[in-house]
């Protein structure tokens, strides 16, 4: 029997992102009885003058490149918000009457939601198109797919939230002293203000018991400096592997972003729950969907600094209730987000075309 070709088409090896991961990952769990292909869609990164000309020029000859290539029995289009949406339509578009192939195209983007709720009359038209030319719509949570449910038809989109692989890391539960983690993009949306104020108000309190372990990279990452500098309970770590992420969350227990808008949970806590961490987070968008307050983590109002710092100070005195938070963690990622799970799960939306 001859396999199944699928090809990915986003932001394939790139360095930042969390869609680039999930492709990568994806494409590494799926089945022998899927062939994949991938397709870089060029980056529109502005880190030094002339990028945006020269990223144009590169997307464009990435799209001359997908319109020659074998065409493969689906195409799976990946996509966020802004200007990467409107790139992701034109794959879609020759996909569908070029190719002439199935079209699953894959919503991502922490800010998908606001971009939908805040679109023109034309912008909508627009979006309405592409989701009623694509095959099958995916999100990356339930409140993804209701940010989106006015505009595709329901039956046609499936929400399989972010995955890690459980053997990637190895759970300490250690309590002295406890250790609390922040792996992320060093920027405003993630809560890095917010963060720098609980942690200080919370040493401040004379908190002895804890240690707190920073990793990232981004426009604030002066602030995770300042901190190293100033208290020896905290640790910045820069830029970190894959393999010292995960040593880092297996042996921390309590993992915390104040984000301000995701659109679910994202990577960085499903990766954290992998690794046996309670989770200290706020309720924006889809997180209310995976973590439960005082189930399996702490969920506060977004930008409440003395609420977070309230309850962290009550979750250093109660060690064997995190414990209970972070084991209960790490057994969703065991039975339910883990990607061998997943992957069958984006496989049975493939086998539906076949």
């Amino acid at each position: 029997m001859e396999k199944l070709s699928v090809i990915m088409v986003g932001p394939v090896n790139h360095t930042r992102g969390g869609m680039s991961q999930y492709i990568e990952d994806l494409t590494k769990n799926l089945s022998d009885d899927v062939n994949v292909h991938t397709h870089h869609v060029g980056s529109l990164d502005k880190d030094w003058p002339g990028a945006v000309f020269v990223a144009a020029i590169y997307s464009a000859y990435c799209l001359v490149r997908f319109l020659v290539r074998h065409r493969t029995d689906i195409v799976h289009v990946h996509a966020s918000f802004g200007l990467d949406f409107y790139r992701s339509i034109i794959y879609s578009l020759i996909t569908k009457y070029i190719w002439r192939r199935p079209l699953v195209f894959h919503v991502h983007g922490s800010e998908f939601d606001q971009f939908v709720q805040s679109a023109s009359f034309w912008q909508r038209q627009v979006t309405r198109l592409v989701f009623s030319i694509s095959d099958e719509i995916l999100t990356i949570s339930e409140y993804s797919r209701d940010s989106i449910s006015s505009l595709a038809e329901d039956e046609k989109i499936t929400h399989i939230h972010h995955s890690v692989e459980p053997e990637a890391y190895d759970p300490q539960y250690q309590t002295n002293p406890l250790r609390i983690t922040f792996i992320s993009d060093i920027i405003y949306r993630k809560g890095i203000l917010d963060l720098d104020e609980i942690i200080r108000e919370v040493l401040d309190r004379g908190d002895t018991n804890v240690k707190f372990h920073l990793a990232g990279t981004g426009m604030l990452q002066d602030q995770f400096e300042k901190l190293d500098e100033e208290f020896s309970s905290v640790k910045y770590h820069g830029y970190v592997s894959e393999e010292e992420k995960h040593r880092l969350l297996s042996e921390s227990l309590v993992f915390m972003l104040p984000t301000y808008s995701e659109a679910g949970p994202p990577i960085a806590i499903v990766e954290a729950m992998g690794g046996g961490n309670a989770i200290v987070t706020t309720d924006t968008s889809g997180i209310p969907e995976l973590i439960k307050h005082r189930r399996n983590g702490i969920v506060e109002q977004v930008g409440d600094v003395q609420a977070f710092t309230s309850s962290l100070h009550q979750l250093l005195g109660e060690p064997e209730i995190v414990i209970e938070m972070a084991r209960r963690n790490r057994k969703i990622i065991e039975t339910r987000l883990n990607w061998a799970q997943s992957s069958q799960k984006v496989e049975e939306v493939y086998n539906k075309f076949y």
